[in-house]
């Protein structure tokens, strides 16, 4: 590096290696109670004029630098930290908004069945439904949906008695559906009435005896 000789204290020498200030070079320290440093020609001419100005000496022109260029990296932690603070913050919030957007889409009933060939068949042309996934081989597990609805079949688990299952189906035009349903032989286990509860509903069961309502909220109980 080309440039200037300026003479500091060793204290001051020190500090200025520690700093690692890109414009001075200091060469290795030596025995004495004072060392050479190296500047840039327009680095000595400010630090010369400085010293003037303000009736300060050489040691102590420099010490004002690295008081200010330690300040100047207090700040930048500082605007640092505060960046980092309202990044996490902000995505805190946005976790935040996600827990309370959460809200329930729909329920999927399963009935468990003894012959799903059988069942599926059932659901098809009985009930109206379309098969919209199948699982393993043979088939042992089958999601079936009409319009937004969707009922899962499974083949008996270890344990578990096909026909104990049951699941209740919100419709609009209920009655229009009775009529399709008595039309195709499908089991009645309880005919089309109003019920106290304000729903208009009857039952079916399905082959292996799962029992499904369906649904229509009366005009007077809305």
């Amino acid at each position: 590096m080309n440039g200037r000789v300026l003479e500091v204290s060793t204290n001051v020498f020190r500090l200025l290696r520690r700093r690692a200030l890109l414009y001075i070079s200091c060469s290795d320290e030596k025995d004495t109670p004072t060392q050479r440093i190296v500047v840039d020609d327009d680095v000595y001419t400010e630090i010369i004029d400085r010293a003037i100005a303000k009736r300060k000496t050489i040691d102590e022109v420099f010490l004002e630098i690295c008081r200010r260029s330690r300040r100047a990296h207090r700040r930048f932690r500082c605007i640092r930290r505060w960046r980092l603070y309202r990044r996490n913050r902000n995505r805190s919030k946005v976790c935040k908004n996600r827990l309370l957007n959460t809200s329930f889409d729909s329920v999927m009933p399963s009935c468990a069945v003894n012959d799903m060939p059988k069942a599926i068949q059932f659901y098809l042309h009985s009930l109206g439904f379309t098969c919209v996934f199948t699982n393993g081989d043979p088939i042992s597990f089958v999601i079936m949906k009409r319009d937004t609805v969707e009922i899962s079949l499974h083949t008996q688990r270890l344990g578990e008695v096909p026909g104990k299952h049951g699941c209740y189906v919100k419709v609009r035009g209920v009655d229009s559906l009775y009529s399709e349903y008595q039309s195709k032989g499908v089991k009645i286990v309880h005919p089309l009435r109003d019920e106290e509860h304000g729903m208009r509903e009857f039952m079916i069961a399905d082959p292996d005896g799962n029992l499904i309502n369906f649904g229509e909220r009366t005009q007077q109980s809305q």
